[in-house]
């Protein structure tokens, strides 16, 4: 596991058990949140404390709690590589100043509540980031042995369909999990005669990924948005149920109708879309 920012400034050890915060680098505005390990998103919550925050399950089945954001960039069900960017580091909630309030827990149902796992026991601080000077030996901050140290190319899923993008387990193998929805932020660790790793044994199509983040669109409809055949409620067919809070493309709009596949008839209505980067 690696530490959530690339500028390690510990500015409260523990506290609400064994939480530690993390503070922002010489007043800069915007500091990215990075994932401590692999894992999914299992919650997004807005709490009058803790502010916008995300929570990841961890394959060994603790999760990670990552509060008072700015800006979340993870839906819930997203799937997560250690050291993608979970969102921007604020002053959501009640707090004295920009800061990340990072607490690890074992428990599966009270993840929200419980901080009992010591971050400076199963973190490591990777080649990319730096202490901060004058803290040093304050905390007991482990270094990353070289050979854990993998580091890769931040991309973002784009153009695809409101269905997402396939996880498959070899190049053009079988699908091995949920497909990833538009601008989800991927690392890329290898690239292969069209494919692109992003993590353990997790391929997608090169095509799929760029550098720069794409326009996206959030679903605020709470029960679902259906997915239609034609632009139109007159006639058409339901293809499926976009959830709550999802990402997808519009690639036309016609009227209040929003094509959200960039090569098939699947409209949705626009009323139940907002631009992603000022909703989240």
């Amino acid at each position: 596991m690696r530490y959530p920012v690339n500028f390690i400034n510990v500015t409260q050890g523990h506290h609400q058990g064994k939480a530690v915060d993390f503070g922002i680098v010489n007043n800069k505005s915007v500091q990215i949140v990075y994932a401590i390990d692999d894992g999914y998103v299992i919650e997004n919550a807005d709490q009058s404390l803790g502010g916008k925050v995300t929570f990841i399950r961890h394959p060994n089945g603790w999760t990670s709690c990552y509060a008072h954001l700015a800006t979340r960039y993870l839906n819930v069900g997203d799937q997560v590589t250690k050291g993608q960017q979970v969102g921007l580091m604020g002053s959501t909630g009640v707090v004295n100043g920009p800061h990340l309030h990072l607490g690890i827990s074992t428990s599966l149902d009270n993840y929200a509540n419980i901080y009992d796992v010591d971050p400076f026991t199963v973190l490591k601080k990777y080649n990319d980031q730096e202490i901060n000077p004058s803290k040093l030996g304050e905390y007991p901050i482990v270094e990353c042995d070289s050979s854990e140290y993998v580091t890769g190319t931040q991309k973002y899923v784009t153009g695809v369909d409101d269905e997402g993008l396939n996880v498959r387990g070899t190049p053009n193998g079988a699908v091995i999990e949920s497909p990833i929805s538009i601008a989800t932020p991927v690392s890329v660790y290898e690239e292969k005669d069209g494919w692109s790793r992003i993590g353990g044994s997790r391929w997608v199509k090169s095509d799929y990924l760029s550098s720069i983040m794409p326009l996206y669109y959030v679903v605020t409809a709470q029960d679902g948005l259906n997915v239609r055949n034609a632009p139109t409620t007159t006639g058409s067919t339901i293809l499926g149920v976009l959830p709550y809070f999802s990402k997808v493309g519009v690639y036309e709009i016609r009227g209040t109708w929003a094509r959200v596949s960039p090569d098939a008839q699947r409209w949705v209505s626009l009323n139940y879309l907002v631009e992603g980067p000022q909703y989240v």
